[in-house]
């Protein structure tokens, strides 16, 4: 059994196909399989491969055109290795990528290897703003985490955590082990019509654990063949091609069809949720998704009035009120690129190079270009940590203390409810006018309890309300007028019984304010409200 199966599904992308083809030959291993795997036959495709002579390739196709999720299907029941890996067919694989996974998971193993990829612009790109681009973001001392896959589940469908952040099989290793057990639950590993999105929530579902990486292993190509990126586009030609490589677009009954990356996420996790844990948690978070749609709207000159009609619409259909959700105000141009490196938190940079200032024509040149700068060593053993536990509930007693971190490495973001946004190095931010935590009691508590709030306000002056609830019913409030942009409030009840099961809501409403992008901050049109950093919770 091979180590590893590189699949590379392709329709009619001969001038790409040739290159991504090459990162994959690139990897100095026997021990790999590259499956090439086509949706129709193309001759020009076949005159591809035909110039290939290398025993670790095999190549396939379907006698007509089929639907993407198909094609990437029948692709995987062609492979034999031990972990599968998705690539597109303008993406590429770092030279040593195999290389440092195989050693990464014979120190560490696990069913799944993930990482965030770079981004790669080809030149033939139709947005010119950004053609010959290459955005990486990458630890500068390479690390792997262990982190929990249900809560991981829990962020997505919550829409705390961004797509690109999920173990796809596009952008992990994932053993066989777990692709087998989702054909014993539904004879088929892809479902919905967007195969690589699906593939993240299928993998958190059927493991416990995953790794993540820090750095890049991949580059994902963007080029004028993405069917994502036509679809997203704006332009109707681009996303009638899109359409003809999707195939049938399965709309979930409680969705509309949209060309928001946010709203459909939330379709095609709905369609896992439907095909592999019915009736079971997590749920969908409708207000969040609405929340992140409406905001990434604004970005998109383009689909701004559909997408607006498109939350309304779905709103209607689950129940969702639109009367306190701030609709952003369109942007008058799109966001620009800026090159250059910035260190987002400690240890970790973002970086934009300039392509064409560095000889990069395709994605073959920005593999080897993006490996020279991080200059990755696979004989080097990359240090592996475990995400922080977190905590799922509270057990108060008589003159306790404990403190909730709301960062990506702190112990409190299961509690998030709505109205919350992505998690960021230093805390999160709610979005809109109301935002809540669920704390969820786990032992009989009789006394005083009292919750402290610290974090930072957007944009003051800022009038907050806020409430404690017990399964509902109010115990304390506060209303304030919030000067500075430092936030530190107290949330408290004099006496209150708590029994095991029983849920404290914390409730935060808070007026209007203009978002980044409309005061000129920068480019970021969430409607920011309070920043949470911590909740420090004592018994009395």
């Amino acid at each position: 059994m091979p180590r590893f199966s590189i699949v590379i599904p392709t329709q009619s992308r001969p001038d790409t196909l040739r290159y991504s083809l090459q990162t994959a030959l690139g990897q100095n291993r026997t021990d790999i399989e590259i499956i090439v795997h086509e949706s129709g036959r193309d001759p020009r495709v076949a005159s591809v491969m035909a110039e290939v002579n290398d025993p670790r390739v095999r190549y396939f196709s379907t006698q007509d055109r089929v639907r993407m999720s198909e094609n990437w299907e029948r692709a995987l029941r062609h492979t034999t290795g031990e972990y599968v890996f998705f690539m597109g067919d303008d993406d590429g694989l770092l030279p040593n990528a195999c290389d440092i996974a195989d050693r990464i998971l014979i120190h560490q193993q696990s069913e799944l290897l993930s990482w965030q990829p770079a981004i790669y612009f080809w030149p033939e790109f139709f947005d010119q703003s950004k053609r010959d681009m290459l955005l990486v973001l990458y630890g500068q001392t390479a690390r792997c985490t262990v982190k929990d896959s249900s809560m991981a589940l829990d962020l997505a469908y919550g829409f705390r955590l961004p797509y690109i952040e999920l173990p796809m099989i596009y952008n992990s290793f994932v053993s066989r082990s777990i692709i087998e057990r989702a054909y014993d639950r539904r004879q088929a590993y892809f479902v919905g019509s967007a195969p690589d999105t699906v593939s993240g929530p299928i993998n958190l579902y059927l493991t416990r654990s995953y790794l993540r990486l820090n750095r890049p292993l991949s580059v994902s190509g963007v080029s004028h063949h993405s069917t994502g990126h036509r679809w997203f586009s704006g332009d109707r030609k681009l996303q009638e091609a899109a359409r003809d490589a999707f195939g049938q677009m399965w709309i979930h009954p409680t969705m509309v069809a949209s060309h928001n990356s946010i709203i459909i996420m939330g379709n095609e996790l709905l369609m896992v949720k439907d095909a592999f844990f019915p009736g079971k948690p997590p749920t969908l978070k409708y207000r969040q998704m609405l929340l992140s749609a409406l905001a990434d709207s604004a970005d998109h000159l383009v689909q701004y009035e559909s997408t607006l009609e498109q939350c309304r619409q779905i709103a209607a259909l689950n129940g969702v009120s639109m009367g306190d959700l701030k609709l952003p105000d369109r942007q008058t141009k799109e966001p620009t690129i800026a090159v250059g490196q910035v260190e987002i938190e400690p240890g970790l940079v973002h970086e934009t190079v300039n392509g064409k200032t560095c000889g990069i024509a395709n994605i073959l040149d920005a593999t080897r270009e993006l490996d020279r700068r991080l200059s990755q060593d696979s004989s080097v053993d990359i240090d592996v940590v475990t995400e922080r536990a977190q905590v799922r509930e509270i057990n108060p007693e008589k003159d306790f203390e404990t403190t909730l971190s709301f960062n990506p490495a702190g112990n409190a973001f299961a509690l998030l409810g709505s109205g919350w946004s992505r998690l960021e190095h230093w805390g999160v931010w709610s979005i809109g006018h109301r935002s809540e935590l669920v704390l969820k009691v786990g032992r009989p508590y009789d006394g005083a309890i009292t919750f402290r709030v610290v974090g930072q306000v957007f944009c003051p002056p800022r009038k907050l309300s806020g409430a404690l609830c017990l399964n509902g019913t109010m115990l304390g409030g506060i209303d304030l007028t919030l000067a500075n942009p430092h936030l530190d409030v107290l949330l408290q009840a004099a006496s209150v019984n708590l029994a095991t099961g029983d849920e404290l809501q914390i409730v935060f409403r808070i007026d209007a304010a203009k978002t980044p992008a409309e005061i000129g901050l920068n480019a970021d049109t969430r409607a920011l409200g309070i920043g949470l950093q911590t909740i420090t919770v004592s018994g009395l």
